[in-house]
């Protein structure tokens, strides 16, 4: 059973990740599925703009992070994969990984 926070979480998730395409042009945004057990290396912020986009120049050094378990949205870009988990903004370099880490569209 779907619950209507979670529910809401995803639609501003996606709107978020929409928002935030507009800055990188050719990307593209993926329903991604998790594994929940995989960690990464990824940049953090938890600053966003009022449309809930995170702001790039906010985001961190590397944090040990785990990718979440189940569906979530995905901002791929030519450089990072962007995603939002429970209110933090993590920013994965592709050139680390090669393929999506823990992940999948």
């Amino acid at each position: 059973m779907i619950k209507l926070k979670d529910l809401l979480n995803e639609v501003d998730s996606k709107k978020s990740i929409v928002s935030l395409k507009g800055d990188y042009p050719g990307s593209k945004v993926y329903q991604a599925v998790g594994d929940g057990r995989t960690t990464v290396k990824a940049q953090q912020t938890n600053k966003t703009w009022d449309d809930g986009a995170p702001m790039t120049n906010k985001f961190g050094p590397k944090k040990t992070s785990k990718v979440p378990k189940g569906k979530f949205w995905v901002l791929d870009t030519k450089k990072f994969w962007y995603y939002e988990l429970k209110g933090v903004w993590n920013a994965i370099k592709k050139s680390e990984y090669g393929t999506p880490p823990g992940f999948e569209f």
